[in-house]
């Protein structure tokens, strides 16, 4: 059984902020040997999306609401289990954070820095380069901004 949350720092029990920061650290620490500092300080005010599966994480995505970091929502901190990549979670996480944006801040600007080979995608979704590829964490990622 498949079961997305999404929630605010508040709304998380510990063990969900546990979860969260475990399959994070787990992906882009670890499995991506990236060690940085990922607690930012912006969880605090984030909105979560958890996508379980009986009960275990295994999908997570960060949403900023605009105004926080950027004048721009921000969209940020996406991850699944590997056991759960490529199958779809990554754009069913998309979908979930675009739709709490029209819903929650209609007419809004999304701001990302995804990977760069998601940029076809992306941009077959309504967003636009505003970089030209750069390497963040060995990995190389553009920056795309789009209206809703």
């Amino acid at each position: 059984m498949f079961d997305w949350k999404i929630l605010t720092f508040e709304e998380c029990s510990k063990e969900q902020l546990y979860d969260l920061l475990e399959l994070r650290n787990r992906v882009f620490i670890v499995e991506q040997e990236d060690p940085y500092a990922d607690l930012d300080g912006w969880d605090l005010k984030a909105i979560h999306i958890l996508g379980y599966e009986n009960n275990v994480l295994v999908a997570y995505s960060r949403l900023l609401p605009p105004g926080l970091k950027r004048k721009e929502a921000v969209l940020g901190r996406v991850c699944s289990a590997k056991t759960h990549r490529n199958c779809g979670m990554g754009n069913k996480m998309l979908e979930l954070r675009l739709d709490y944006l029209r819903k929650h801040y209609p007419g809004c600007t999304v701001y990302t820095s995804l990977q760069a080979y998601r940029q076809a995608k992306y941009e077959s979704l309504g967003f636009h380069a505003t970089s030209e590829p750069y390497i963040d964490g060995k990995i190389l990622h553009i920056d795309m901004i789009m209206n809703l």
